[in-house]
Order: C-alpha cells, then sequence, then structure tokens
C-alpha cells in the first residue's frame, strides 16, 4: 500500500509543482514557501518530503535548505536551472537522499522520483548516516533502470550477467549476474532467432556477445520464441556498447533491446494487406476482362480509367486524348427507334460523371467496328471520394440484341414452363407413392402423407430396432415380423440397395393391415459415405390381391375364358353382321339383274339395241360402273372376312394357350411390340370410330420387339383398351364432353426403364374413385351395368403370372386415368443375336414369329 506523505513545497513561480498534482498523488501539502524560507517551513513542519525548485535566482537558497534539512528532496529543475543541479551535484554533502523531476511536473513522473527518493532512504544503514556516493547513485540507477519498459543487460567479458533488469529478466529468466551465461547454448536457451524464425543466431554474432569483445552495434533485429511456448514471436530491436574501466579497458558489455513487435507485426500486416490488395487488383483485371459486358471509367476529365476487353471489342478505336463529344460521335448511338441519335448531354458516361445512377438504358449503337448494329442495355454511376465528391463515372454495357429480339419466345417458352412445372407439381401431389428419407443416425428427414397413408402412423422418435414393433411390420404371411436388420431403410443406412421388399403393415393406424412393396438406397454424402437412406413405398394391396386372384383364379378360368372369347367374338359378330347385310339386301345384285333383264326382253339380237336405243347405248357404261362397285364391294367383304378369320385365330389361340397352362407348357413368342398394340386397337377400331375416340400410340421409346405369350398378351392389351373406352363412355354419359371443349382420346405409350418394359394405357374419361383403387383388379368388380368384371381381373392376372406389375393412376373422379404394366426386361426381351450390340430391345432371338419354349 502506497504511503501517505506531508510535503512542502519551495517554489519560484506558479510553475512550481502546482498543489494539486501532489494532492492527486495522494499526498498532503503542508506548506507552499519561496526557496529562501524552505529551511524555515521544513523545520516549522517537519514533512516527510522536501519538493524545491531549482529554477530562479533563489534556486542557491533552495539548495542550502536542501542540505541543512536531513529530509528526502525532489528538486524541480528546467530553464536556468542546469547551475544549480551542477551545484548541487557538486557539493556531495547533502545529508539526505535526492531526486530530479524535469517541468513541467508531470503525475507519474513525480510519483516514480518520489518513490526513488523514498527507496534511497530506507538503505541508509541508520538515522543520519549519509551513504556512500557511488552505492547512491547505484542505487538510483537501479531503480530508474527498473521502471524502464525496454530491456536493459549487462555482462563481463566472460559471459557473467552484471545486470539485468525486470523488463531484461522477463527473457534471460531473471539472470542476475550470478549465474554465467552458457554462450554455446545462449539461442537455444533463450529462443533467439534469425528473422526467418528458423536459424538461431550464432553466438559469436549477438550484439551482446559483440559488445563483449568491444563492438558497437545499432538496430540488430533479433526474433525471441522462448522454448515450449507458442509459435507466437516478438521481434527486438538490439543495440549493444561495450563497458570500459575508467582507463578505458574493456570490461564487459551492455545492450538495450526495444520491443518491436507491434511495429513488426503491423509492418508484416501492411505487407499482406498490399499483397492481397495487388491479388484483388489483379482478380479484378481478369474478371473484368473475362466478362461479356463491356466497362468503362473515365475521371472527370474524360482520362480513360479503365476499358475491359468486352468494351475494346465494342467501341471503336477512339484518340484517348480527343474531346469526350468526338469520342462519343465516333461510337454512334441512338434511341432505341434506331433513327434518334442521342443527344450528348443523355450521354450515359456524362450522367455518370454528373453524379446520376441509372439502370437499364437501352439504346442502339451501329459503328465500323461493329459487323451489324447492336442493342444494348447500359446501368452506370459516379465515383465518388471519401468527401462524398465525384471523381469518376462508370458504365456497364450489355449486349441484349439477341434477348431483345428473342423477348416474345422467351415470354412463350416461359409459360410453356410454368404450364409444365404446374404439370409437375400437380402429378407430385398426386402420386400414390410414399418417401421416406432417414440420416444417419435413423432420425426422420422426410414422410410424406403417401408414406403416412400407406403406413398408417407418420415419422416418430423412435430408434431403427423399435420400427418393428412400433410401426407394426410383418412378412407377407402376415405373422412374422420383421427382423430389425432385415429392414429396407435398416439395410439402405448400411450402404445396401434393395428391391421390392414387400411388407404387411398392421398397426393403430392401420387396423386391418395394408400390404406395401418397398425399395431402399443408401444416401451418401461428397465424400461418398453412407449419410442416411431413402425408400420408396408402394401400395401393394392391388397388387396382392390380383396375386391371390390368380392362385385362386384356377376356379374362374372357364369365366375369364369365356369373357377373352366374348371379346373376340363381339368382332366376329361385327364383322359377321356385316357380310350378312352386304349379301343380304345387295343393291349392285339388283341393279346387275335390271341390266340382264333388259338385255334379255331384246331377245337373240340384242346389238341393235344396244348400238341403237339410247337407253341401250347406257347399257356398257352401266356395266363397267357396275363392275368397279362389285369389286369394291368385294374388297370390303374380304376385309371383313379377313377381320373375322383373325379373330377366330385369336380365339383359337386363347384355347390353346388355356389348355397349355396345366401342363405348364405355355410358350411364348418374340413379336414385334408396335403390331401388336395395333392389332389389339384394330379389334376395337369400328367401336371407337363410332364413339369418334382419337387413339394415339407411341413406340419410340419402347424396345422393336419383346418376347412374350403372344395371345394372352393381346388379350391383355384389348382387356385396357376396352377398359378406357368404356372409361369414355361412362364420362360422355355423365356429360363430360359436352360443349365441345374437349374430344374424347386414349393414348398408349411404350418405354424402357433400368428393370422393366412399360406400356402406359391412358383416357381422358370417368376416372378412378381413390377409394376403390384397391378393388379394381377383383374378379367381378365393375362399374357398368353391363360389364363382366372380368377385364382388368384378366389382365392383371396375366401380368402378375409374368412377374410384372400393373397399377392404376388417377388424379380422381372426372380427371381421367392411366394403367401402367410393368413387365421385367429379363424376361420379355430377346436376346441380341451373336455379334449385334445394343441393349436387347431391338434384335429378335429367333426370328419374328417364331416360337420360343416357355420359362
Amino acid at each position: 500500500m502506497r504511503r501517505h506523505l506531508r510535503i512542502v513545497i519551495a517554489g519560484a513561480g506558479p510553475q512550481t509543482a502546482p498543489a494539486e498534482v501532489v494532492r492527486g498523488l495522494g499526498h498532503e501539502v503542508c506548506a507552499v514557501a519561496p526557496p529562501e524560507l524552505a529551511a524555515e517551513r521544513a523545520a516549522e513542519h517537519r514533512p516527510d518530503l522536501l519538493l524545491v525548485d531549482l529554477d530562479g535566482p533563489a534556486a542557491a537558497s533552495g539548495v542550502e535548505a536542501a542540505e541543512g534539512g536531513g529530509v528526502p528532496v525532489v528538486c524541480l529543475v528546467g530553464g536556468g536551472a542546469e547551475a544549480a543541479a551542477d551545484d548541487l551535484l557538486a557539493r556531495g554533502r547533502m545529508a539526505a537522499p535526492f531526486a530530479f523531476v524535469v517541468k513541467p511536473v508531470d503525475g507519474r513522473q513525480l510519483r516514480l522520483s518520489i518513490d526513488t527518493v523514498l527507496f534511497a532512504q530506507a538503505r541508509t544503514a541508520g538515522p543520519g548516516r549519509r551513504p556512500a556516493e557511488p552505492e547512491h547513485h547505484a542505487e538510483i540507477a537501479r531503480i530508474v533502470l527498473d521502471t524502464m519498459d525496454q530491456p536493459v543487460l549487462a555482462a563481463d567479458t566472460r559471459g557473467r550477467f552484471l545486470l539485468a533488469n525486470t523488463a531484461a529478466r522477463a527473457i534471460v529468466e531473471g539472470g542476475d549476474g550470478a549465474r554465467a551465461a552458457d554462450q554455446a547454448a545462449v539461442s537455444r536457451r533463450y529462443g533467439l532467432f534469425e528473422m526467418d524464425g528458423r536459424t538461431p543466431w550464432k553466438p559469436e554474432d549477438l550484439p551482446l556477445t559483440r559488445a563483449i569483445r568491444g563492438e558497437a552495434t545499432d538496430d540488430v533485429l533479433v526474433r525471441v520464441r522462448r522454448p515450449g511456448e507458442s509459435a507466437a514471436n516478438v521481434f527486438m530491436n538490439v543495440s549493444g556498447r561495450p563497458l570500459r574501466d575508467a582507463g578505458g579497458g574493456l570490461i564487459g558489455g551492455v545492450v538495450v533491446m526495444r520491443d518491436v513487435t507491434a511495429i513488426k507485426r503491423q509492418g508484416q500486416r501492411t505487407q499482406r494487406l498490399i499483397a492481397r490488395m495487388d491479388q484483388r487488383q489483379r482478380l479484378m483485371h481478369a474478371v473484368l476482362d473475362s466478362m461479356q459486358e463491356g466497362v468503362v471509367a473515365l475521371d472527370k476529365s474524360g482520362r480513360r480509367l479503365l476499358v475491359n476487353r468486352a468494351a475494346r471489342r465494342m467501341l471503336p478505336l477512339e484518340d484517348p486524348r480527343a474531346p469526350l463529344e468526338d469520342r462519343a460521335r465516333q461510337i454512334r448511338l441512338y434511341r432505341p427507334d434506331d433513327d434518334t441519335p442521342l443527344p450528348m448531354e443523355d450521354l450515359p458516361i456524362r450522367r455518370a460523371l454528373a453524379g446520376e445512377s441509372f439502370t437499364d438504358v437501352k439504346l442502339a449503337m451501329r459503328n465500323p467496328r461493329l459487323p451489324h448494329e447492336m442493342l444494348i442495355s447500359i446501368g452506370g454511376g459516379p465515383l465518388r471520394n471519401r468527401s462524398g465528391d465525384v471523381w469518376a463515372g462508370v458504365v456497364v454495357l450489355h449486349d441484349v440484341t439477341e434477348s431483345e429480339r428473342g423477348r416474345i419466345e422467351l415470354r412463350q417458352t416461359a409459360a410453356k414452363l410454368r404450364e409444365r412445372a404446374q404439370l409437375m407439381n400437380t402429378i407430385f401431389q398426386t402420386m400414390s407413392d410414399g418417401v421416406v428419407v432417414v440420416d444417419g443416425n435413423g432420425r426422420f428427414t422426410l414422410f410424406n402423407q403417401s408414406a403416412q397413408r400407406l403406413v398408417g402412423i407418420g415419422a416418430s422418435d423412435t430408434a431403427p430396432d423399435e420400427w418393428t414393433q412400433h410401426y407394426g411390420l410383418f412378412h407377407v404371411d402376415r405373422v412374422t415380423p420383421f427382423a430389425e436388420g432385415d429392414l429396407p431403410l435398416v439395410r439402405a443406412m448400411g450402404g445396401e440397395s434393395v428391391d421390392d421388399v414387400e411388407i404387411f403393415v398392421r398397426n393403430l393406424g392401420m387396423r386391418e393391415g395394408n400390404f406395401i412393396s418397398v425399395d431402399a438406397r443408401p444416401l451418401r454424402n461428397e465424400a461418398g459415405e453412407v449419410s442416411g437412406g431413402v425408400a420408396v413405398i408402394r401400395d401393394l394391396s392391388q397388387n396382392i390381391a390380383a396375386r391371390e386372384a390368380f392362385v385362386s383364379g384356377r376356379i374362374e378360368v372357364l369365366d375369364t375364358v369365356l369373357h377373352n372369347i366374348g371379346n373376340a367374338m363381339n368382332s366376329v359378330t361385327v364383322g359377321a353382321g356385316t357380310l350378312h347385310a352386304e349379301l343380304r339386301d345387295s343393291r349392285l345384285v339388283r341393279r346387275l339383274s335390271a341390266l340382264a333383264g333388259a338385255i334379255a326382253a331384246q331377245g337373240d339380237d340384242p346389238v341393235p339395241w344396244l348400238r341403237d336405243d339410247p337407253q341401250g347405248r347406257q347399257a356398257l357404261p352401266f356395266l363397267a360402273a357396275l363392275a368397279g362397285d362389285l369389286a369394291a364391294q368385294n374388297d370390303r367383304l374380304l376385309q371383313t372376312a379377313d377381320r373375322v378369320r383373325d379373330r377366330l385365330r385369336h380365339i383359337e389361340g386363347i384355347i390353346r394357350t388355356q389348355r397349355t397352362l396345366p401342363a405348364g407348357q405355355a410358350q411364348r413368342q418374340v413379336v414385334e411390340l408396335k403390331q401388336q398394340i395395333a392389332d389389339a386397337v384394330k379389334v376395337l377400331q369400328e367401336t371407337l370410330a363410332k364413339r369418334g375416340v382419337r387413339v394415339e400410340v407411341d413406340c419410340a421409346q419402347g424396345p422393336d420387339w419383346i418376347r412374350i405369350h403372344e395371345s394372352r398378351f393381346q388379350q391383355m392389351l384389348v382387356n385396357l383398351v376396352r377398359n378406357a373406352m368404356e372409361a369414355l363412355d361412362e364420362r360422355a354419359a355423365a356429360g363430360g364432353f359436352e360443349g365441345g371443349g374437349e374430344e374424347p382420346w386414349i393414348r398408349i405409350a411404350s418405354r424402357l426403364d433400368p428393370e422393366f418394359v412399360v406400356i402406359d394405357v391412358a383416357d381422358n374419361g370417368i376416372g378412378i374413385d381413390p377409394a376403390r383403387r384397391r378393388s379394381i383388379f377383383s374378379a367381378g368388380y365393375t362399374t357398368k351395368k353391363a360389364g363382366s368384371g372380368l377385364g382388368l381381373h384378366s389382365a392383371a392376372n396375366f401380368v402378375i403370372g409374368m412377374g410384372g406389375r400393373i397399377t392404376p393412376l388417377s388424379a380422381g373422379v372426372g380427371r381421367g386415368a392411366m394403367l401402367r404394366v410393368m413387365l421385367r426386361r429379363s424376361t420379355t426381351l430377346p436376346l441380341p443375336a451373336p455379334g449385334a450390340g445394343g441393349d436387347g430391345g431391338r434384335v429378335p432371338t429367333p426370328a419374328a414369329g417364331t416360337r420360343a419354349d416357355g420359362e
């Protein structure tokens, strides 16, 4: 705790230590007197300290007061006080310690001087004893050195430390002269490196070593990093001088160090800043030169500051020393009407130099440097200094020739894209597939509404080993719970891809249970590591129902066969009716009979009648026309007979196929897919034509040939097309096509995906009620008054029997529907011929129409 002192001030004027400075240090001012009364006031108040101003003519009185007072003295010097100070030092008879403070008085300096003289007084051997003068001065020097911020270090010629002030001891670990410096290891011990931070200083090159050798050094930069400390460095500026005795003999050396870390680091930061600025400037120029937009910057005098490469391509090579108006005339800017020259006062660069900011100014530009007229959009603005004054302007030129000319096309394209986006959004919102995504810890990050509908319960916080119990997941036997390690999502989280895992779900949200099929894939991060899994869930109830119907379908074989034969017989009946109507009431036969009767009425010689009679002369032209009509009728009857024959052969194929099923000998054929679809449409062609249904077939993305049970495959197509036609009938009956805004259509398309041959049969008919999607493949289910309910049931039996899938897709009642058939490529595509390339779906093997053994 700092001591409270009683102080007498003996001064020559108001510049002497102000009393408030002394009081500010926590001391008491006993008296303030002129120097000649200093001794009297000291005897009167007996202070702890005397402040004597040695400045002025009364300085001698102050000295005498200091000599006789016996109390510590702080002398204030400045101006003409040098003589008094010299006199005081020369006397050498002061009984009390003293110190000097330079005016004007600073509180910090005054406090340091007071502490110094008090410490010197405390070191005195006894009351009234005067210390030896050298010891007195050494003590003062030690105190002064210890209060310095700069490290000071002295050593003798043997390298032993003689002096190390407080700042220096922080560097040399408290070396105080009692321990000799190991010169061979000094750099390693004290962490002294050259400026590269890696090369230790050679002991013989250190400033202290050189000072001990008698050399003087100045401003040597040393990097200090103590062993075991972090890589942070301290930079020291070191100056050294040799120490010599009174006779000039070398007795050691001393160094003074100045911490220049902040200055050095500031310099390094400045260099790095300059390097970054230079790099950014080069980057800016590189970016500007790579831009397609032209950039031009001019100062207020019109001098070019920047013109990038694109601007040089757009603008003519003008003389940069020419007036701005002359250069603008060479550029030749026009209003957007292409005819009106741009006035000089409206030049974009002029507007920018005037302090205006602007964007998207449309102009036309024609000059010899351009191969054709260019439409440009210009933006720009002023550059201001720190005081806000405009000193330059910049403009950016965008070539919008193509975009302006194609603006209408762009709007049209944007409208189409919006329509497609809306369509995709609608499809996504009506998707029946569920999607579930988990992260690497098994936490659900996505669980869409379809997934919740199919599973019965949405996302939960349960761990993967609890999913089986929480969601009620069983094998398709509806009894055996799924092992946690066999769940598709768990396998995907382990990096495995799985397909078509069939699961039966029964829980509180799905009390009656539901069959689902799950495909799962692992999710991977950028490094290729598994970071989760995704599962796609499909409603398998229809397929399971269809499969169960297939298993139990043996008892329905007769009804199915009769239904399929009935479909074919409809065409036979229509064809036979056409033949019967043509032959029963043949106008051509009546006309031919009338001609024969007229000729017979002429007796044995009809020639005169044919030659001379007006009616007879018409007989031969009439006979020629009649022959043409008979030929046309014969073609129609042949075509009808061909269709009847084809349908009868189809019936024969249905019966033959059904006969082979019990023995497992059903055979497949390599057939042309597009022709099979065309034949199926042809069966219903007359009925479709009467209803005005437009049929579109697109097989461009599908295989040319497939290996299939031809008769059953074509019957499946007939059933799907007939189902679409009947859906159109239902919508028409409900008034859905009234007003002529939309015509009925059926679209059949095929395509290949990585695993399946996909055939879609779509229509804009009555659609499917979502609540009835699971029932449409059941035997006997129908929405038609006269329907049998066997068409889609038969189609599902065929697809499931082929190992494929059949899925109904619809946005709801009145919004059309699509039946998607997916047949596995591995079972339907013929193998390529030896030496042939391709994907196996284009080359028929064996030749089209030949038979191949069934599986």
